[in-house]
């Protein structure tokens, strides 16, 4: 089986429940992603959601001390960028692929 259709199978398990796949999928590219990639720093734009298959995103905050904290670690159970989809654009967050893998991508449409 191929990388694109695994990851879609991945995906298709998280979201089956909600009959959503076949309007996601036209949507959706594989992608792969480096360790370090920064996906969005927080104050930017998101431009594109994503459904990790095999990487790992970390969500880090910069406290005003300077201090990094992770807010959250998202692997193939979770989405990363999901408020692009719902029209909240800004990123409060920064987002780093914490761990080299691929992604179903999907940028949002504009109306």
């Amino acid at each position: 089986m191929g990388a694109r259709y695994a990851a879609q199978g991945q995906l298709a398990s998280r979201i089956a429940f909600s009959g959503d796949l076949a309007a996601l999928q036209p949507h959706l590219k594989l992608a792969h992603f480096e360790q370090e990639q920064v996906l969005f720093e927080a104050g930017d734009t998101i431009d594109a959601t994503y459904f990790p298959t095999s990487a790992v995103v970390s969500i880090v905050v910069t406290l005003s001390s300077g201090q990094v904290v992770e807010a959250a670690m998202v692997g193939r159970d979770g989405v990363v960028g999901a408020s692009a989809a719902l029209d909240g654009r800004m990123a409060l967050s920064r987002g780093v692929i914490q761990l080299s893998g691929e992604a179903m991508v999907g940028e949002p449409t504009l109306h």
